[in-house]
């Protein structure tokens, strides 16, 4: 299995920060030549990388892994669970340009994986405690959607909330421009969802080639 080769684990996690070239990656690894040549190669062929004139990047199937090399031990391509948190103040939301994969580059509310035996209202103040160092308060669950693409799936819980601490991270997007490269979920529950008296279940299907976004309940 991928995650029991300790060299593809590393290779990837190295790469997921942006492209490395041969010599980078031999650095960091400490291996001879030839066999990170061998290892490169083969996770090429097998689409985990891609070669170009820079160096290495992820490809597609390594862009799928990613997500799960992170946080599980075994690639079993189940569902993931996670929170994700919007925090309200003076009609602006507190979101965050991804830095990794999945859907890098995108801005989303403070989001994270469900730990093992955390309650969802528990997860979402760790998460944001973790990620943005507040402590937010009037936490209200508005959404849940259960979200496809071509390459994910994801169970995602989320919520409204308020906070007095000031964020060491994020921006400050105004609701009403909801300006930016905001991923299209996020701008979908923002426009239908953030002031929900009770949460609303939705499934949603996200096209990675195109950036399509669709809403089926």
């Amino acid at each position: 299995m991928l995650f029991d080769d300790e060299y593809k684990r590393k290779i990837l996690s190295l790469i997921e920060g942006g492209i490395k070239t041969f010599t980078e990656i031999k650095k960091f690894l400490r291996i001879e030549s030839n066999q990170l040549s061998y290892h490169l190669n083969k996770m090429v062929k097998e689409k985990f990388l891609i070669k170009n004139k820079k160096g290495y990047n992820l490809g597609e199937k390594g862009k799928t892994v990613m997500p799960y090399l992170r946080y599980s031990k075994e690639f079993d391509l189940l569902p993931m669970v996670s929170v994700g948190v919007f925090i309200v103040k003076n009609n602006k939301v507190l979101l965050l340009k991804r830095k990794w994969e999945p859907f890098k580059g995108y801005y989303m509310g403070v989001s994270g994986k469900l730990k093992r035996y955390e309650d969802i209202f528990e997860a979402a103040e760790k998460r944001v405690k973790e990620l943005v160092s507040v402590r937010i308060k009037n936490t209200n669950l508005i959404c849940i959607n259960n979200f496809i693409s071509q390459t994910h799936h994801f169970v995602m819980f989320f919520f409204r909330a308020t906070t007095t601490d000031k964020p060491d991270q994020g921006d400050w997007i105004d609701l009403k421009k909801l300006e930016g490269n905001i991923f299209p979920e996020t701008e979908y529950i923002l426009k239908n969802f953030l002031n929900a008296k009770k949460p609303e279940y939705i499934s949603s299907f996200f096209n990675d080639k195109t950036g399509d976004f669709k809403v089926f309940s």
